[in-house]
């Protein structure tokens, strides 16, 4: 393999990275967090027909993707 070749694949490896984690990551996280977001809204109101258990439990686990979510935007994880 010569330099030429090197340098081509490392500059296709920085457009990768480049897109994902400047586009991709961000947009599926904010769709992420919007979707987690109603659902705990939607959860929490009275007129749901579900056991309060489980209605907490499906709150908490949404409540903390959302945390993940958004210590994956700040942080790049």
């Amino acid at each position: 393999m010569n330099n030429s070749t090197k340098a081509s694949e490392a500059s296709d490896d920085f457009h990768y990275k480049f897109v994902v984690e400047a586009f991709l990551m961000p947009s599926v996280s904010a769709l992420g967090l919007a979707g987690n977001s109603l659902s705990v809204y939607i959860l929490s109101r009275r007129e749901v027909k579900l056991k309060r258990d489980f209605v907490e439990n499906l709150c908490s686990l949404a409540t903390f993707d959302n945390l993940l979510l958004v210590t994956d935007i700040d942080f790049g994880l």
